[in-house]
């Protein structure tokens, strides 16, 4: 059952621990600490949330005094002190970075990782063990609750649409213009698109077909065809040469969202 409480709250402190400059600061602060853990947003999350907001971990009952940061040798601090499973809803990547980056994976030995950091290592054990209450993971699957997955694809959705958003403000891009790139550009998209999914499996489809460039093609037009108007509406196609295509899609399931005005306008070409 999914918690919308939680989801909330995973989408409000997922990028707490982000630096400025978005992924260039990640990298250029993970380079600079690369013998001493590393540097990754989303590790930075749980370690602010775990032990660097709240200062203290708690007070003496008896006299009401604050307790020292570290007593017999162990961190005393819990942070905000928030439950298992809130935590476990930004924890986004289930790997322990090393503290020497030659003893990261391969793909991390050169860039950021994508991981929380080695000291919170205890804390992220108690947080799969409450989490999953004796229940065992399958052979090589990654501990990732279903809220921290609604929180991580709901941020792609976000900043996707931000950048382009920018992008067209700036004026570096235009609707028209996404759908005109010529060469392997969409083969290339389709196939970055896949190898993401492949790399993400709990994001897949069971017998999902291969995505292409022309599903490429199509997303784009699907997405910017009704912000013209009617009477443009019909160009938007023929600027793509996408009107058959379209057309024969129409009918497809795969793009059963489009809608029927939008569908006929692709089947009858641009207005008479």
């Amino acid at each position: 059952m999914v918690d919308e409480d939680i989801v909330e709250v995973a989408g409000l402190a997922h990028d707490l621990g982000h630096p400025p400059f978005g992924h260039n600061g990640e990298e250029a602060l993970d380079e600079c600490m690369r013998s001493n853990g590393g540097f990754e947003g989303n590790a930075q999350t749980l370690r602010i949330l775990s032990k660097l907001e709240k200062k203290v971990a708690s007070t003496d009952g008896a006299t009401g005094k604050k307790l020292t940061l570290v007593r017999e040798g162990k961190d005393q601090r819990y942070g905000l002190n928030l439950t298992a499973r809130v935590l476990a809803a930004v924890l986004k990547y289930d790997y322990r970075i090393p503290i020497k980056a030659e003893d990261r994976i391969e793909k991390f030995k050169k860039r950021a990782p994508k991981g929380y950091y080695d000291s919170e290592g205890g804390l992220v054990e108690f947080i799969k063990r409450s989490t999953l209450a004796g229940r065992v993971l399958p052979e090589g699957k990654k501990f990732k609750t279903v809220e921290c997955q609604i929180m991580d694809i709901a941020d792609d959705i976000a900043y996707s649409t931000y950048d382009i958003e920018d992008a067209f403000k700036a004026k570096f891009l235009h609707p028209l213009k996404l759908i005109s790139f010529g060469g392997d550009f969409y083969s290339e998209i389709a196939a970055d698109v896949e190898k993401k999914i492949q790399e993400r499996p709990e994001y897949d489809i069971k017998d999902r077909k291969t995505f292409t460039g022309e599903d490429a093609i199509l997303i784009i037009v699907d997405m910017f065809q009704n912000i013209f108007p009617d009477d443009v509406d019909g160009p938007l196609f023929a600027a793509a040469g996408m009107v058959n295509m379209a057309s024969e899609a129409a009918a497809e399931p795969r793009v059963s969202n489009r809608s029927d005005r939008s569908a006929s306008r692709a089947t009858n070409g641009m207005p008479g």
